[in-house]
Parts: structure tokens; C-alpha cells; sequence
């Protein structure tokens, strides 16, 4: 009886070990899967969110949590976006998904546009077990969107203001002429006048002509390897000497070096234009600071202390003839738009009312011999 009893509780024993043994290389198997699952989440682009049924969050991948930091900023997110209603939807299966994009100030403060996309999750038996969200970072790609824009509608009117200059030019010319050519000594003094007044604006409208020629057609720029930041000194004294005049003051920040392909002429030009804007813009009072960094690029900055730009307008201010300047002709910002493009850089302005306003540029550094 001994025997049958030792023969029996050896082989339970042995039985629960192998059991024992079965259930640990289950666990091992089954935390390698969701150790394997996360590294793949966590490797993704997009961040994903599993929220359950009550919209608690239950997991957040890597991009998530770089997006929201905490699942509290999430779920404030979903209030302020107004929603709840339509993810309760979601995780009751009534709404088959959901999809939205919306603006997020992040803690940063700068502003992101998101791609929301909500699906129910469902249990492996029947039923529903919460939501997935996967959120993707729209924000670069939707300013290159409005860039790509932007580009094409100055292209379009390039071209048309390449052949309204022409036919203008040729008329002008004849008018400028015939002023020049009249007796003047046989004219009375109210007709010398207007003869003066007429070769007067004929020379504004010729000037205007050249500036929109030069813009249409710019013609291919010299680019040479050089240092910014001398650059942008000269830039600043030559500004200095006009704030004085207006009663502003002009300041540079930043003294590292500044490495990059561009032409000189071109860039003082776009500079000194950005910085007499900013000067004219204050009327007579603030500073103006021009501030360079060296970083993956180089980036410019000019920030001024004048009344700021209501946003309708800042989308209109690379316009041609555009201006909100009493005697301003609309085509420094274009050009200076233009110069920007050549050198491979892009120009973006902040406003905020009552709080100035800040034009921010940025160019790839100087790589090497040869770079275009």
C-alpha cells in the first residue's frame, strides 16, 4: 500500500511539476509577447492610446506620452475639444470611428495640429473593451502645405507681373520722354509745374516697375561660403543709424559663428528690409532686437515692440501691393520673401496684438564645398 501510495504521489508530483514548468514558459512566452508589442508601439510614429470603457487611460505609447506627458493633459485635451460624447459613442460601438484634427497648444507653447483617429477595441469573446486612439503630429506637414502654397501663388503672379511690367515700361518711357523734350521755357509756371509733378511720378511708377521686374525675374544669385554674423552687424549699424533718426534703439544678440552658403547683397537687402519694417512699425519708440542661434540651423530673429499684426493680415503680407503702410508700395516683403527661398530658408511672423511682432528666419548651415 506504500508503494502504491509512493507510485502515486510521485507521479502527481512530477505531474504538477510539469505543469509548474508549462505554466512558467507560458509566463515567459507571454511577457517576451507584450515586452515585443510595447518595443514595436513605442517604435511607431504615431502615438496610440488605449482607453477603456469609462474613457480611462489604460496604456500610452512612447509618442503619446511625449504628445500628452500625462494621461490627465489627455483627458483635458478630450474636454476642451469637446470630445466625450462623440469617444462614448465610440466605445459603445454606436459610432464606428471617428476621426478629427485639431490645434493643441502644447506646455511648450507652441501650437501642434492633430490627427485624431478612434476606434472601438473588442474582446476577444463578444463585446467591446474600450477605444484605441492613434494620433499623428500633422504640424510640419501642414506648414509645408501652406509654404507650397504660398510658393505657388507668388509664382503665379511672378509671371503675370512680368508681363504687366513690360507693357507698362514701354509707355512710361515714351511719357518721360516727352516731358524731357517739351519747352519748358515756353510753359507758365502752373504748367511747369505739372510737367515737373508728371517726370516726378513717371520716376515712381518706373521704380515700382524695376522692384516688380526684379521679383518676377530675379536671375540666378552668386552664392558664396560666409559668416552671418559680420553680416548682421553691418546690417545692424546701418539700422542704428535710422532708428536714431526715428527715435528707436537697435540691438544684435548673438556672437557665435554663423557658417552658410547665401550672397551677401541679396541677404543685406532682405535683412535691411525686415529691420526697417520692424523700425517703421514702432513709430519713433521700443527696441528693435536682431538675435542669431547656431543650432541644426541657423535661425534669425527680429522682434520689435511695435502694435502687432491682426492675424487676418499676416497670411497677406508676402502679397505683392500688398501693405499697410500709408506710402508703402507692397514689395519688399515679397522680395525679401523671394531672397529668403533662393537661399534654401524659410520666413515665418508672430504677432499678437499690443505685444509686437517677430519675423523668424531660418537657412541650412554650410555643409561643405559645392552645396547649392
Amino acid at each position: 500500500m506504500f508503494l502504491v501510495i509512493g507510485l502515486i504521489t510521485g507521479y502527481l508530483v512530477e505531474k504538477d511539476y510539469k505543469k509548474r514548468q508549462l505554466l512558467e514558459n507560458q509566463l515567459v512566452l507571454i511577457t517576451n509577447l507584450k515586452h515585443d508589442n510595447q518595443n514595436v508601439l513605442d517604435s511607431l510614429e504615431s502615438g496610440v492610446i488605449a482607453l477603456d470603457q469609462n474613457l480611462e487611460v489604460k496604456s500610452m505609447n512612447r509618442r503619446a506620452k511625449e504628445l500628452f506627458e500625462e494621461a490627465a493633459a489627455l483627458k483635458t485635451f478630450f474636454i476642451e475639444a469637446q470630445l466625450v460624447s462623440s469617444l462614448e459613442k465610440v466605445a459603445m460601438g454606436t459610432l464606428k470611428n471617428l476621426e478629427q484634427e485639431l490645434w493643441r497648444v502644447c506646455t511648450a507653447g507652441d501650437e501642434r495640429m492633430l490627427r485624431l483617429q478612434c476606434f472601438p477595441m473588442g474582446r476577444m469573446t463578444e463585446g467591446k473593451d474600450g477605444i484605441v486612439v492613434i494620433i499623428d503630429d500633422l504640424t510640419q506637414l501642414k506648414l509645408l502645405e501652406k509654404q507650397v502654397k504660398r510658393n505657388e501663388r507668388l509664382t503665379a503672379l511672378g509671371q503675370f507681373a512680368t508681363g504687366i511690367a513690360h507693357e507698362i515700361r514701354n509707355p512710361l518711357a515714351i511719357i518721360k520722354t516727352l516731358c524731357q523734350t517739351l519747352d519748358k521755357e515756353g510753359l507758365n509756371q502752373e504748367a511747369q509745374e505739372v510737367m515737373e509733378i508728371m517726370a516726378q511720378e513717371v520716376d515712381r511708377a518706373n521704380h515700382v516697375i524695376l522692384e516688380l521686374m526684379d521679383y518676377a525675374s530675379p536671375g540666378k544669385m552668386e552664392m558664396t561660403a560666409l559668416d552671418l554674423g559680420p553680416l548682421l552687424a553691418e546690417v545692424t549699424s546701418s539700422l542704428q543709424a535710422y532708428g536714431e533718426r526715428m527715435g528707436s534703439t537697435v540691438v544684435l544678440e548673438g556672437d557665435s559663428e554663423a557658417l552658410m552658403w547665401g550672397n551677401p547683397y541679396k541677404l543685406k537687402q532682405a535683412l535691411i528690409n525686415l529691420g526697417l519694417n520692424g523700425i517703421q512699425a514702432m513709430k519713433g519708440q521700443g527696441q528693435l532686437t536682431l538675435s542669431y542661434y547656431v543650432g541644426e540651423v541657423l535661425q534669425i530673429t527680429f522682434k520689435d515692440q511695435g502694435p502687432g499684426i491682426p492675424q487676418h493680415l499676416i497670411e497677406q503680407l508676402f502679397n505683392p501691393f500688398f501693405t499697410t503702410k500709408d506710402k508703402g508700395v507692397g514689395l519688399g516683403l515679397t522680395i525679401t520673401h523671394q531672397i529668403v527661398q533662393a537661399h534654401g530658408g524659410s520666413i515665418d511672423i508672430f504677432s499678437e496684438m499690443g505685444m509686437g511682432t517677430t519675423v523668424l528666419l531660418k537657412f541650412p548651415l554650410l555643409q561643405g564645398e559645392g552645396q547649392e
